[in-house]
């Protein structure tokens, strides 16, 4: 995926500023979905559509996912950005 991201109007700042720390997450991370940086990216894009498209489970579900992931991925400073924000959402 490449490009920047639309964010919607109407989101709240709180909202806003988790999209925007998950879309620098996206961008780091590898795109070839047989890697689990690449799975990684994958669960975090899905769960950025389900945060801007107001579906509450489905968000909080994928982040599930995402965070079983977090010790396989490379580099570790990478893995840290990631495990933060899994943390804090």
């Amino acid at each position: 995926m490449t490009g920047e991201f639309q964010i919607p109007e109407g989101l709240d700042s709180a909202a806003r500023a988790t999209v925007l720390r998950m879309d620098a997450l996206i961008r780091d991370l590898n795109n070839r979905l047989d890697t689990p940086q690449g799975l990684m990216r994958e669960h975090l894009t899905a769960a950025r559509c389900y945060l801007v498209g107001a579906m509450p489970e489905e968000y909080k579900s994928t982040l599930q996912l995402a965070k079983a992931l977090v010790p396989e991925i490379e580099p570790p400073e990478v893995r840290k950005r990631v495990d933060e924000f899994l943390q804090h959402t």
